[in-house]
């Protein structure tokens, strides 16, 4: 069974454009799924010169009162400035404060995805 973050995010809002494969081709389903369980379990959705050469960003969804995700959270910087460490740095900030944003926005974060924004070592200490 699929974590609820990959159910949330794997309907008919995701747009092509975001997921394109090699040479611009749309990719599978069963591509998709894969990326998605990937997203789920990092927290987080990369792309690293995949929509423009030189930029690449990191994105976090924001949820509705129905824990649905219904916005993104991104933040785009020039790759020629960093690669996983500053991928890693903004991910992080970005987890940090996604429960803050959807709350702002009338939104709750489910508990799976609170789980996969929670660092490893808060996690040992609960």
């Amino acid at each position: 069974m699929p974590c609820l973050f990959t159910r949330r995010c794997s309907g008919p809002r995701i747009g092509r454009s975001a997921h394109l494969g090699a040479g611009g081709a749309a990719p599978d389903k069963a591509t998709l799924a894969d990326e998605l369980r990937t997203i789920a379990r990092r927290g987080y959705a990369r792309n690293r010169d995949a929509l423009r050469l030189g930029v690449s960003s990191v994105a976090i969804p924001v949820f509705d009162a129905a824990s649905r995700a219904v916005a993104t959270c991104s933040v785009a910087y020039p790759t020629s400035r960093g690669g996983n460490e500053v991928e890693a740095r903004l991910a992080r900030l970005l987890m940090d404060h996604g429960r803050d944003i959807s709350e702002a926005m009338g939104g709750t974060v489910p508990p799976d995805v609170q789980n996969a924004w929670t660092p490893s070592q808060e996690k040992a200490a609960s």
